[in-house]
């Protein structure tokens, strides 16, 4: 189901511009998620 109701909200976007856009803009939450992990995971003495 929550497939489908994704694929209904990409393909009523008006413009085919905006899929590219979605994408981009997910790689970029990716991403930084990734980074504030490693930034906020303990690093050198601090590892257990």
């Amino acid at each position: 189901m929550a497939n489908g109701f994704v694929y209904s909200i990409y393909h009523s976007l008006p413009n085919p511009s905006a899929h590219t856009w979605s994408l981009i803009i997910g790689l970029i939450i990716v991403v930084v998620a990734g980074i504030a992990a490693w930034i906020f995971s303990p690093k050198g003495d601090n590892q257990t």
